[in-house]
């Protein structure tokens, strides 16, 4: 067979494009996918990865021929955060542990997380709104979030463990993780550097906090957390520990970035604020709220997620040389896919740099869903919290707009990051507005 050339995008000698992904990471791939087509190559230093943005090429990578990849060489980076959980661990093992999560991660299993999510969201907007002063609403959302993992993992509130020193310990953490995974030369993480020795301090408060959450369960038991659900299945507290980081993680940092996007797009987009909030209010009143169904809530969602997903990109490694579309990809080579370009593709999305909610409100867009939307991944690893977050952020953004409007005064975009999640470099500022009949409930 004749294979068509992989084109490779223009870069510096020697360093390639790697000063382009540390400074803005999703500029450099948004532009390679609309300069040089579906599939190209990227030189990063030494190595050259190979970034595909066809969904029907996606689809083969993360599903359909899914065996004929391993998780990429940045996945071992992550492995130094989060254990052998479910993200870092391939083959049976991988199975094991999802087959024996998967119950808890039900639609049935997560009813039962909602009034509790609710009491927690309500209790923080009321007072966030009620504040009058310039916030940083990440900043808010990041707190609002590790409440809500707090309690719906763990069975703990807030005020059970020492809530500032596992943030402090998880922002620190990360931000080690992503520094080696931006790095062109690192030193073996066993190496006691600087970085490295603070690294596994702020770990040793994670896994000790984790641990400590387990031996109270099993001392007093609980209900109504996901732990409770998983320990049902599962035994060995060092695998426990890794899943519920991992979890924790997860959770904590991807809803946070989700809800705080959405509340920059209403802000932006006033016309929905008053929409979301006549929906939600309505649903709460007729006590027949179902979180999945609230239609304009879930598209200004989605199309929050379009636009800024949490998780910008997967990476996997070829096992062995393998065709995709009328391309060869030798084994060994590194394939990154980009749901934030996929989902910004202009062969699939009309408009696909703009904010339009109302794309997901007809019948056109179900195929669309299924095959260029994929905040949450694909195939068998789609990611299992999936339903968790689709069950929490109508309820962050419901309560929120019930009772103010967070006004701010960006034209376009905050700066960006791309780290695990799209983060803002200097948050997303801006003031609560409070509405009027929220003043007196």
């Amino acid at each position: 067979m004749n294979y068509k050339e992989i084109k490779e995008v223009k870069g510096l000698p020697v360093l390639g494009s790697i000063l382009d992904y540390k400074s803005d990471a999703l500029s450099l791939f948004l532009n390679a996918a609309r300069e040089n087509g579906d599939i190209c190559t990227i030189k990063m230093g030494p190595e050259r990865i190979i970034f595909v943005n066809n969904p029907d090429w996606v689809a083969e990578i993360l599903a359909k021929r899914m065996d004929f990849f391993v998780k990429s060489p940045s996945y071992r980076e992550l492995e130094l955060l989060l254990g052998q959980g479910m993200v870092t661990t391939e083959g049976e093992v991988w199975k094991k542990q999802r087959d024996n999560a998967r119950h808890a991660f039900t639609i049935s299993s997560l009813n039962t997380l909602i009034a509790p999510i609710k009491d927690i969201v309500t209790d923080f907007s009321h007072n966030t709104v009620l504040d009058g002063h310039q916030r940083d609403i990440f900043k808010d959302m990041l707190d609002l979030s590790m409440n809500i993992a707090l309690k719906t993992l763990f069975g703990q509130s807030s005020s059970d463990i020492s809530r500032y020193s596992v943030s402090i310990a998880l922002e620190n953490a990360s931000d080690y993780v992503i520094k080696r995974l931006e790095a062109m030369i690192k030193l073996p993480p066993h190496i006691p550097t600087f970085s490295a020795l603070k690294f596994r301090k702020e770990k040793s408060v994670l896994d000790r906090q984790i641990i400590e959450i387990i031996k109270n369960h099993d001392s007093h038991g609980g209900k109504d957390c996901l732990l409770n659900m998983i320990l049902e299945n599962e035994t060995d507290h060092d695998e426990i520990k890794d899943q519920l980081l991992t979890f924790f993680l997860t959770s904590y940092e991807t809803i946070a970035s989700a809800a705080t996007w959405t509340f920059y797009f209403i802000s932006r987009y006033k016309r929905w604020h008053k929409i979301i909030k006549d929906e939600y209010t309505q649903a709460v009143l007729e006590k027949t709220a179902d979180i999945f169904e609230l239609k304009y809530t879930n598209a200004v969602i989605n199309e929050s997620m379009r636009l800024l997903p949490p998780v910008w990109s997967f990476s996997r490694t070829a096992k062995e040389d393998i065709t995709i579309g009328e391309y060869k990809i030798t084994a060994g080579k590194m394939v990154v896919v980009s749901p934030y370009c996929l989902q910004r593709h202009p062969g699939y999305w009309e408009k696909a740099d703009d904010f339009i909610p109302t794309r997901w409100l007809g019948e056109l867009y179900s195929h669309k869903l299924n095959r260029t939307f994929i905040p949450f991944g694909a195939g068998p690893r789609i990611c299992l919290g999936m339903n968790y977050a689709r069950m929490v952020l109508p309820i962050i953004i419901g309560e929120f707009c019930k009772r103010g409007f967070f006004e701010t005064s960006y034209q376009g975009y905050p700066e960006l990051k791309a780290g695990i999640t799209i983060r803002p470099v200097k948050g997303v500022n801006g003031i609560w507005k409070c509405l009027a009949d929220d003043k007196v409930t």
